[in-house]
């Protein structure tokens, strides 16, 4: 069993090209030739074994070349040339010319197609046949017309050179796009990031299949296409293009869940957002029965796709469904376990984590960070009065409520039970201050609900502020401080307070904040 464990290279030069080689010279030793040419055909069978004994990196030439710094294609060429001269030197010391023997040629015929596909493969059969038709003079009648021996031999190395190339370039292609893939699963699954996902899936694309432009539609929850990335479309803004399904080529492979593939202009289904490309290649991204997206590409010469080609497109749009799908499921649990279960807002241990991430910047940038508590006046009075899913849906519509009068760029967490907190980076005390004033004001004037038309709930919020650098210079006095100047406001009701207000009194302007 050891045996079958070596590998193929290991394999051929261990047992099968000794054997082959073992076997020409018996039958040449053996052959009616005399000494001489049974000596020059030992000695070509010999140089051949030797040249390309050690396959690995194309054989002995090929390695040693290698060690020249030649370029890849030189070595093919040369390492070709060596061996349609080792075939003719076999047949000339053998004079096999006229023997069956010359379809010996088809081995370098094959390994120049496999060396560089149906060009090179051609290039020399070119040759060959240049040299067959000078040399034989022998005809033959082929219905009635007469031809000479070296076009038939011309005509069959043509036609194996034409089939070994296309095949070999066809392989050649399909392990190409197998590597592209192997390489694009690992690089999807490196990360979770869906933004580098969508320019991995397109560098991919550009680098396979070199499109003029290539598009990543990804669908919404309205049933809608929304461009995410591209490449080519510049000119066009990603938030602005949007593609219902059913219309046009991306809309088509949304509705049918099938991939599509153009190869010139069609009247009935083209590309409506960019003019000029006449071979196109869309195909559904989808996990399951679950449509998320199209991928697309489009080149302006027609007939610039085939089949190969929109099966490669496939296969790397299944592998871009799970990748998506997953960093969507990352981020979507990354966002419940930092989402308050019950407003929808931050939780403590989101408002936590960022809290040190924001002091940590705010210290080492020398920008000022102020801290808000807030806390709902008497609201134990809600729940007893209207119940606790009441109390609850209260709880939504101040949550709201504070997001809405904040920045984007602001914290606002659910701090515990009917407390809130914000963290307002590069803000300063006076700043924060204004900003506790206008969430007290609009909380004052609101009226809830309470999950029914019928109630009018009125509430009021005491708050707490303070800041980093004005009123302490460590986190644990930010929070501290915050929470000392709430309880003061608490005592109150419908208060706002901070460390300052006892010995510096604020001019605020109400009248502005609302």
């Amino acid at each position: 069993m050891g045996w079958f464990k070596r590998s193929l290279d290991q394999q051929i030069r261990l047992f099968y090209l000794p054997i082959s080689v073992g076997i020409l010279i018996a039958f040449a030793l053996a052959s009616n030739l005399s000494s001489s040419r049974k000596i020059g055909l030992v000695l070509v069978l010999l140089m051949a074994a030797s040249v390309h004994w050690d396959l690995r990196d194309g054989g002995v030439v090929s390695r040693w070349l290698y060690t020249r710094g030649t370029s890849f294609e030189v070595r093919n060429y040369i390492t070709v040339s060596i061996a349609f001269a080792l075939v003719t030197l076999l047949l000339a010391a053998g004079n096999a010319f006229y023997t069956p023997l010359i379809m010996l040629y088809y081995i370098p015929i094959v390994l120049s197609a496999l060396r560089g596909g149906h060009r090179m493969s051609l290039f020399f059969v070119g040759i060959l046949g240049a040299s067959m038709l000078a040399y034989f003079q022998i005809g033959f009648q082929l219905y009635g017309y007469a031809y000479s021996e070296g076009s038939l031999y011309l005509l069959l190395f043509l036609a194996l050179s034409l089939a070994s190339g296309l095949i070999a370039d066809r392989l050649r292609r399909a392990a190409v796009d197998l590597s592209a893939l192997y390489e694009t699963g690992r690089a999807l699954s490196s990360t979770l990031n869906v933004s580098e996902i969508y320019a991995l899936i397109l560098n991919i694309v550009t680098i396979d299949l070199a499109p003029d432009v290539s598009a990543l539609f990804m669908m919404d929850s309205q049933d809608t296409l929304c461009l995410q990335a591209h490449r080519g479309l510049d000119q066009l803004d990603d938030e602005e293009l949007k593609i219902k399904s059913g219309r046009g080529i991306i809309g088509k492979v949304a509705a049918d869940k099938t991939p599509i593939s153009i190869s010139e202009a069609n009247r009935k289904w083209h590309l409506d957002f960019v003019t000029g490309i006449s071979s196109v290649m869309a195909v559904p991204i989808v996990v399951g029965e679950k449509l998320l997206g199209v991928l697309m590409v489009g080149k302006r010469a027609p007939y610039a796709y085939g089949y190969e080609n929109l099966r490669f497109l496939e296969a790397l749009g299944s592998q871009a469904a799970i990748s998506i799908q997953n960093a969507w499921l990352y981020r979507r649990t990354k966002e419940w376990a930092s989402k308050d279960a019950l407003t929808g807002i931050y939780n403590f241990r989101y408002f936590s984590e960022r809290l040190d991430s924001e002091w940590s910047r705010s210290l080492r940038y020398e920008k000022p960070l102020s801290l808000i508590m807030i806390d709902l006046d008497l609201f134990k009075k809600v729940n007893d009065s209207y119940g606790h899913l009441c109390g609850d849906e209260v709880l939504r519509e101040v949550a709201t409520l504070l997001k809405s009068h904040t920045r984007e760029t602001d914290i606002t967490a659910r701090y515990g039970g009917e407390e809130f907190g914000i963290i307002l980076p590069e803000t300063h005390y006076q700043d924060a201050y204004k900003v506790g004033e206008k969430l007290r004001q609009a909380v004052c004037d609101a009226t809830f609900k309470g999950g029914t038309d019928s109630q009018n709930i009125k509430l009021t919020i005491s708050l707490g502020v303070s800041n980093y650098p004005s009123t302490t210079n460590t986190k644990s006095d930010l929070i501290y401080q915050a929470d000392q100047a709430l309880y003061a406001a608490k005592t109150k009701r419908n208060a706002l307070a901070g460390p300052l207000d006892a010995s510096e009194k604020l001019d605020l302007n109400i009248s502005e904040l609302n």
